[in-house]
């Protein structure tokens, strides 16, 4: 097999992972979207049950199981936000991962083929914003309508784990992003 050949395998292969990283970022916000409508509908199902009830019974019991369902629901709906976010990252550093793998050819060899992602509007990392804003919409969005979703994390022992655990890829996937712009703007 001549370098050509090589080359052109190598686009072809590295081309297809892209396209399967892009698959998992769509099928794990497709899994986010469906999960937070139907968390979403229940949470607002528990509401209309909450009017009625005020209008037909005033027993405490009742109001604090449909307070508990609510937390319930804020709280699956807040970690599958961050559980899902860290799937993205993680699917959008081997897109970062596979692009770089690919630049690192020289130019004229690169000018022979299509480009491997992206447009030039924002670039490869403006593609990368809406799936990493996403879930943490959702996560913002739980805890302004459940502000006591903070107190099970505040009494949980598994804060400190769960917080170190997102905030380092978040952290290192903002500084590639940094780190590759400042490269490219040399």
């Amino acid at each position: 097999m001549n370098e050509e050949e090589k080359i052109k395998l190598f686009y072809e292969n590295t081309r297809k992972q892209i396209e399967h990283e892009d698959a998992l970022i769509n099928h794990r916000l497709t899994w986010l979207l469906m999960l937070q409508g139907f968390l979403f509908s229940a949470y607002g199902f528990s509401l209309s049950a909450e009017a009625t009830a005020i209008s037909k019974c005033s027993e405490l019991v009742f109001f604090q199981k449909i307070n508990d369902i609510r937390d319930s629901i804020a709280l699956i709906g807040f970690v599958s936000s961050i559980t899902l976010l860290a799937g993205v990252l993680a699917a959008n550093r081997a897109l970062i991962t596979l692009v770089e793998e690919w630049n690192n050819f020289p130019v004229n060899i690169k000018n022979d083929f299509p480009r491997i992602i992206g447009g030039k509007l924002l670039g490869m990392y403006g593609g990368l914003i809406p799936t990493v804003f996403l879930p943490l919409f959702f996560c913002g969005l739980w805890y302004k309508l459940q502000p006591k979703l903070m107190d099970f994390f505040a009494n949980s022992p598994f804060i400190i784990p769960v917080v170190i655990s997102i905030l380092i890829p978040v952290i290192f996937f903002a500084g590639r992003v940094f780190e590759r712009r400042k490269n490219t703007s040399k």
